[in-house]
């Protein structure tokens, strides 16, 4: 078993949501979920399937960010999970929508920014672990400020 992160770039800015489902039907539900809540939405989404190793399916209604949505789930490779990119809408705006999927297990994340993810190769694949998240001040001045407040 390896362990190694990879990063998702997200130059364009666009908002990125990475999650996590189990089921093949992920895509038809969550792209129904979507543009049943925002009129008009420009997304992209993209899905490693569960079942059959190198399967992706795909929904949107902008081929831009369907296209790089399936370049950002092919680049983390990891089965169960998918990658939805939006233009113009928050990505706030989509959570409750997004709520309503039961298959979803879990979010990684909502940004505009790139993302790394800590993934796992094992026996019966690849997948996503979690997400290495933000920045922080340097351990120096991290650890003085954790004796300052445990004194």
């Amino acid at each position: 078993m390896a362990l190694h992160t990879i990063r998702v770039e997200n130059p364009h800015a666009h908002n990125l949501v990475v999650g996590q489902s189990n089921f093949a039907n992920t895509v038809d539900n969550i792209s129904a979920a979507l543009m049943g809540t925002i009129p008009n939405i420009k997304f992209g989404l993209a899905f490693n399937t569960p079942t059959v190793p190198e399967a992706v399916k795909s929904s949107g209604t902008d081929d831009t960010l369907i296209h790089l949505a399936l370049e950002k789930v092919r680049r983390l490779g990891a089965g169960k999970t998918f990658v939805l990119l939006l233009d113009a809408s928050a990505p706030v705006s989509v959570m409750q929508a997004l709520k309503t999927v039961p298959e979803i297990r879990e979010i990684y994340c909502a940004t505009q920014s790139a993302a790394e993810f800590i993934v796992v190769d094992g026996t019966q694949g690849r997948g996503v672990m979690g997400l290495v998240g933000g920045y922080s001040r340097s351990n120096e001045a991290r650890v003085q400020f954790i004796r300052k407040d445990t004194c």
